[in-house]
C-alpha cells in the first residue's frame, strides 16, 4: 500500500484457505483459521475504488488516515523490536 512509509514492510493476509464457518469450530478452529485471527491486526472497510489497483488512495480523508495509521504502526513496530530479545 502506497500509503505506509517506506520502511514498513506489509504482507497480504490470505483468506483463500479459510473453511466456511461451522458452529462446531467454535471449540477448536482450524489451524488456518487461528493463524488468520492471529494475522488480523485492524480491519479497514473497503469501498470499490477507494484504492486503485496500483495503490493509490483515492479519497484524501482516507488516505491521511491510512498514513497515520501506518505511521503510527511502524512507530510501535519499532518501539517492541528496541525492547524485545532478538533470537539468533
Amino acid at each position: 500500500m502506497k500509503v505506509a512509509p517506506p520502511e514498513l514492510v506489509l504482507s497480504e493476509i490470505a483468506i483463500k484457505d479459510l473453511p466456511l464457518y461451522r458452529s462446531d469450530y467454535d471449540a477448536d478452529c482450524p489451524p488456518v483459521a487461528r493463524a488468520f485471527k492471529q494475522a488480523i491486526a485492524e480491519v479497514v472497510q473497503f469501498k470499490p475504488a477507494l484504492i486503485t489497483a496500483d495503490g493509490e488512495v483515492t479519497d484524501e480523508g482516507t488516505k491521511q488516515f491510512l498514513q497515520d495509521d501506518m505511521t503510527d504502526l511502524h512507530a510501535f513496530i519499532v518501539r517492541v523490536l528496541t525492547v524485545l530479545p532478538r533470537s539468533a
